[in-house]
């Protein structure tokens, strides 16, 4: 009998899968080589073998509590979909850096995500990640975010593995949509997520497939068109309406998470 109950506990110690857990999160600052600084909501997963870097909409950023060393949940734009998502995204077993706004510029429009100095600024992020992480970036961007991610991936080929585009800045009429880039110079494999019910005027679904016909050179390239979700509240331009994916959170996540995995 006690060979037996040997031979089981060898069995736990040794077969059963490690246990991966994530780590504390913390506010860092990255350096920008211009002279500024930028803060960065770390969240690491010890056994993540990417780091997906957020880029909020709106006017970019989000809101810090340092005292609970969190992210208030009900203030302004970090209700939108990355911020209310993090947690999910970390668990599913992803580094996950949100990128604020650097301490000199208050405000992202749309045109200054478009610039070579907002890519610059980026690039230095990436780097200090890297320092943070070795592994895979994936940048990730939500509403006026996803101009800021497809600009940096086109400007720092060289650091970014991939590209998420969730909820993208559609509209024909918009001088700053993402169609706007030189979508052509995107050689990695890029994910375009949008809602059929977004609406947001700035966003709307039909001309989502114009950013997957801009991405000719992309190695691998889907649009992915949820349909799902409750509770939509407020100004559909918004976190908490279908722009947001309210009440889609784990199904967009998954969709996310599965699709990059396959990547690798």
């Amino acid at each position: 009998m006690l060979p037996r109950v040997i031979f089981c506990l060898w069995v736990l110690l040794f077969t059963s899968p490690p246990v991966h857990a994530a780590a504390p999160s913390a506010l860092l600052q990255a350096p920008l080589e211009r002279g500024s600084e930028l803060p960065l909501y770390w969240m690491p997963h010890d056994a993540a073998q990417a780091t997906l870097v957020f880029f909020n909409g709106g006017r970019g950023g989000f809101r810090y509590d340092a005292a609970a060393n969190t992210l208030p949940p009900n203030i302004g734009l970090n209700q939108t979909f990355l911020i209310r998502s993090r947690e999910l995204f970390q668990k599913a077993g992803f580094n996950v850096a949100l990128v604020g706004n650097a301490r000199d510029r208050a405000d992202q429009d749309l045109a200054y995500r478009k610039s070579v100095e907002h890519s610059r600024d980026i690039r230095d992020v990436l780097l200090r990640l890297k320092q943070l992480a070795p592994g895979k970036l994936w940048l990730v961007g939500t509403s006026n975010g996803t101009v800021s991610v497809a600009n940096a991936t086109i400007a720092n080929a060289d650091l970014v593995a991939g590209l998420v585009l969730t909820a993208s800045i559609t509209n024909p009429k918009n001088e700053n949509k993402v169609q706007s880039l030189k979508l052509g110079d995107i050689r990695v494999p890029t994910l375009v997520l949008h809602h059929s019910r977004d609406g947001c005027r700035l966003c709307p679904p039909e001309y989502a497939r114009d950013i997957l016909s801009g991405l000719r050179n992309a190695p691998r390239k889907e649009l992915i068109m949820v349909s799902g979700g409750s509770g939509a509240s407020g100004d559909p331009c918004y976190g908490l309406h279908h722009h947001g994916f309210i009440g889609q959170e784990a199904e967009a996540v998954d969709r996310i998470a599965s699709w990059i995995r396959a990547a690798y």
